[in-house]
């Protein structure tokens, strides 16, 4: 085991969403183990090694927003962060650093490829798969040109199960939220249902309004997608408590500390894994999706997860019902599941 980790991910610049937690949590988890963790960030106000970054000043100027301009501001990004990355696992004093990547894109790793030449038995989680076998040949051929016997993992099951036939061993790590419970007088004072819409996605307004007026009477806290616009949707439903864009990490972790009964709208989520089912499984909070999501299937065995579909007609009840329940506090399979897998993934 190497005395020392430099660890980053693909989004260490993003201030809002989860990178900057993931690489935290991850950080924390590797302290009980004795191990010391540096994270290589893009954010010069986060980590413990940062640069100047070219590409994620391109990036707040919104350049990447342009076709012409985003393969330029990606590429300048990845080069930036490679040099970061150098850059901290040259300042290790003691024996060479092992580098972990705690999550990617397959095409952004793909771009990382000369950081990963020389590194010794990296840690590279990768978010989503190949798509075909086509692909699977291709990521096979990069991690044997590569030469670095890399410790491969995936946050979605099935894509470790495709993975056998081209890779061999592929572990299973799920989202970092499994490993973020909370203490026990914190769970047993959830009482507000929540409702999340996940960023990035397609969406329709019609069903927004739909689940507000059928929820509410039962004030729950709403995470509306990015782009939509909070303050109409305040002044529509004063009871509704909507978690503002660009909260903090700590900001966001109040809210989702509060919720009883978690729904989440995401739909057609194939190869793609749910940080926020993770984090309810892991504290025993219901979860109502829908079953066209790839992770319905793989997560349902581990809590109390319902189909969206079964409740069309009397979702509102159903809510009641399950709020209505006093949540269990015993159930820390999916906790531990998490934990044994970070372990074998890190250490």
């Amino acid at each position: 085991m190497s005395s020392s980790y430099t660890i980053t991910n693909t989004w260490s610049y993003a201030k809002v969403g989860h990178a900057q937690d993931e690489l935290n949590t991850i950080k924390n988890f590797l302290k009980k183990f004795s191990v010391e963790a540096q994270i290589a960030s893009l954010d010069s106000e986060f980590g413990d090694i940062s640069i100047t970054s070219l590409g994620v000043t391109l990036h707040q100027m919104k350049l990447d927003h342009s076709r012409l301009f985003k393969p330029l501001v990606d590429r300048q990004i990845f080069r930036d962060l490679s040099r970061c990355v150098r850059k901290a696992i040259t300042q290790v004093q003691s024996s060479a650093s092992t580098l972990v990547i705690t999550s990617s894109r397959l095409n952004h790793l793909i771009r990382l490829e000369k950081l990963l030449i020389g590194q010794y038995k990296p840690r590279i989680r990768i978010l989503d798969a190949p798509k075909t076998s086509r692909e699977w040949e291709y990521f096979t051929r990069f991690v044997n040109q590569a030469g670095i016997e890399p410790i491969i993992a995936m946050e979605v099951k099935s894509s470790v199960i495709e993975s056998i036939e081209y890779l061999g061993k592929v572990i299973h790590v799920p989202s970092h939220f499994g490993l973020q419970r909370e203490l026990p007088s914190i769970n047993a004072a959830r009482n507000r249902i929540g409702i999340f819409w996940p960023v990035g996605r397609s969406f329709a307004l019609r069903d927004i309004k739909i689940i507000l007026h059928e929820s509410r009477l039962l004030s729950p806290i709403v995470k509306l997608p990015a782009s939509v616009e909070i303050d109409e949707y305040r002044r529509a439903y004063p009871d509704i408590t909507f978690i503002p864009h660009g909260t903090t990490d700590s900001e966001f972790r109040l809210y989702v500390s509060q919720i009883k009964i978690a729904l989440l709208m995401h739909k057609n989520y194939v190869r793609q894994s749910s940080g926020y089912a993770g984090y309810f499984l892991a504290n025993n909070v219901p979860v109502i999706t829908s079953k066209s999501n790839s992770f319905f299937t793989e997560l349902e065995e581990f809590g109390d997860f319902h189909a969206i579909e079964d409740y069309k007609e009397n979702l509102y009840e159903f809510l009641v019902y399950v709020n209505s329940k006093p949540l269990s506090n015993r159930n820390e399979y999916y906790h531990d599941f998490s934990a044994a897998a970070w372990k074998s993934f890190l250490l």
